[in-house]
């Protein structure tokens, strides 16, 4: 079911993903995808794709932002940070509407996640989300989950990880279909909830 929605869904939207690669290309220089390691089922390392919203350079901007204690302390709890300078100026639209998630649907077909589910951690992150690790890792990471219509980047990591638990416990078809519905919802008319 999954591999037959994404190849409906993909085919639609080659057009606004060539639209958003050229707009990627005009606005900063650099690749239009972007990929980083994370961990899937079985704690099985991929490689995810997203379309590229930050600077070249993020790495080192990320180190001189980390200079501020309050910027480290937003970091540390949340794994974000408010006005994050690596971001780019089509980067900020692109992801206020999660367009730089589109590329995943290559990672769904390829089997590596699945469209609703637990969010892909990295594995840096394995030791923060502690015991619950082995439970959530028994499924694929989805392209959205629970927590995407739940708080979403509001929430610190502790808040995230316990909702992808919750959804790990609580799975059915049916929560999976209201995630989806929900995740339409929040993207079109409720910003805030991302």
């Amino acid at each position: 079911f999954e591999f037959v929605s994404c190849l409906l869904i993909f085919i639609p939207l080659i057009i606004l993903s060539l639209v958003l690669a050229v707009l990627i290309k005009i606005d900063s220089p650099g690749g239009v995808l972007y990929t980083q390691a994370r961990i899937g089922r079985h704690k099985k390392p991929f490689q995810l794709i997203k379309f590229r919203t930050m600077v070249n350079n993020s790495q080192e901007v990320l180190e001189e932002m980390l200079k501020d204690p309050e910027i480290k302390r937003q970091w540390k709890k949340y794994h974000k940070i408010e006005n994050d300078r690596r971001i780019t100026r089509i980067g900020k639209w692109i992801r206020k509407f999660s367009l730089d998630e589109l590329p995943q649907l290559i990672n769904i077909l390829r089997g590596e996640m699945s469209l609703i589910g637990p969010r892909p951690y990295m594995q840096s992150e394995i030791d923060e989300v502690g015991e619950a690790a082995d439970l959530i890792f028994e499924g694929r990471p989805g392209l959205t989950g629970w927590g995407r219509g739940n708080g979403g980047n509001d929430l610190s990591f502790a808040e995230r990880t316990q909702l992808d638990l919750f959804y790990v416990y609580n799975w059915s078809l049916w929560l999976d279909l209201f995630i989806f519905i929900k995740t339409f919802w929040v993207m079109i008319f409720d910003r805030s909830g991302k």
